[in-house]
């Protein structure tokens, strides 16, 4: 065989399977330049490469597609990679080992990010896919039970080899979630994580409580607004494991939806057209704790005196939050204010009135105050 023939075949790829592999590497190049699902990408080690990406697979939980890309971008399953046409992020996950003419693999999209260590990664999570709520029964309250999971991919490394085990504690999106278990050898280069759902802190997720006076037997709002939850506790100092919670003079004005940490919390809804006022109890074995609440007219959602003096500074509350306005700032003007409370300060001399506004997510009400003469 000359030496003019030898060079040809081995340009060509050598032996048989070597001359099929080069002209599939040709084929793909000459797609890179034409064929329309060909993509720019940039790649961890900050390269711009280009690449073919197709259809593979779509769901309302995952997107999988098929990269195909040169070897020399040294792309390896677990790496994530940028779409510079979209701006999205995937990552290498199934690598197609009988393609040996170029890296041809399984890529799926990666929506969030997660901090470890103060090194940011884009992962791929599935996100919760229960169907159902276990309930069980305790001391005659119905529970349910945590039990939604999810799915994470990441890429393996030393730092999230060391970061990760079981009851690891993670944020995903704003949400907690504990890792139940922990799969670094099934797929290579990617850890896959299963997670359920957790509370940052055990208490998060009890009702509000807002406390006027801490000595209180019952602690909670002695006015309440109308088409409203509230809640109530009983003081530690008088809780009993047998007390229950109970609604008296109530008239169809208020229900109680459900208690918490051993009925020492209590929740009830204020009806819509409810007026007036009623009892809520807590009863123990041999003692019997009341509170009376009163249902405020809307009308009275802006909580102070009617009735100021020239130069007075007054505060006013609100059972709702919202933001406080004078449109007549003649009279008066507002010094200091937050949400749910507001200082005013009387300028006007003479005898005259003006009116406090509070605006809010549901609507506008105001306050009609008299300033009295000196």
């Amino acid at each position: 065989m000359s030496n003019s023939l030898k060079n040809r075949i081995k340009y060509w790829g050598g032996n048989s399977n070597g001359r099929i592999k080069q002209t599939k590497l040709w084929s793909f190049h000459l797609a890179l330049a034409s064929d329309y699902n060909s993509r720019w990408i940039k790649t961890p080690l900050k390269r711009i490469v280009r690449c073919l990406i197709n259809t593979d697979n779509i769901k309302m939980d995952y997107d999988k597609k098929i990269i195909s890309v040169d070897f020399s971008s040294e792309l390896e399953p677990g790496d994530v990679f940028q779409c510079l046409d979209d701006q999205t992020y995937w990552m290498i996950l199934l690598p197609d080992l009988v393609e040996t003419a170029y890296l041809k693999a399984q890529i799926i999209r990666c929506r969030y990010q997660l901090d470890i260590n103060n090194k940011n990664y884009w992962i791929y999570f599935q996100g919760p896919t229960e169907t159902d709520i276990r309930w069980f029964q305790k001391r005659s309250i119905n529970l349910n039970e945590m039990n939604l999971s999810g799915r994470i991919y990441i890429k393996k490394d030393e730092n999230t080899l060391d970061y990760f085990h079981r009851f690891t504690k993670i944020n995903i999106a704003g949400l907690p979630w504990e890792v139940q278990t922990v799969d670094s050898i099934s797929t290579p280069g990617v850890i896959e994580l299963v997670v359920k759902e957790d509370y940052i802190n055990k208490y998060k997720d009890l009702p509000s409580i807002p406390i006027e006076d801490e000595n209180d037997i019952i602690i909670g709002q002695d006015i309440v607004k109308q088409d409203s939850n509230n809640s109530y506790m009983i003081n530690s100092n008088y809780y009993d494991e047998s007390g229950q919670w109970v609604l008296a003079d109530n008239d169809s004005k208020a229900i109680l939806i459900d208690t918490y940490q051993n009925a020492q919390i209590c929740s009830i809804n204020i009806l819509e057209s409810a007026i007036g006022s009623f009892k809520i109890k807590y009863i123990t074995n041999d003692t019997v704790y009341e509170k009376e609440i009163t249902i405020a007219d809307p009308v009275q959602y802006i909580q102070g005196p009617d009735e100021v003096y020239p130069y007075d500074i007054v505060t006013y509350t609100s059972l709702v939050e919202g933001e406080f306005t004078i449109p007549d700032e003649r009279m008066a003007k507002i010094v200091k204010s937050s949400r749910t409370q507001c200082t005013i300060e009387i300028i006007s001399r003479k005898k005259s009135s003006f009116t406090l506004g509070l605006i809010t997510d549901n609507g506008q009400y105001v306050k009609t105050i008299n300033i009295k003469s000196l």
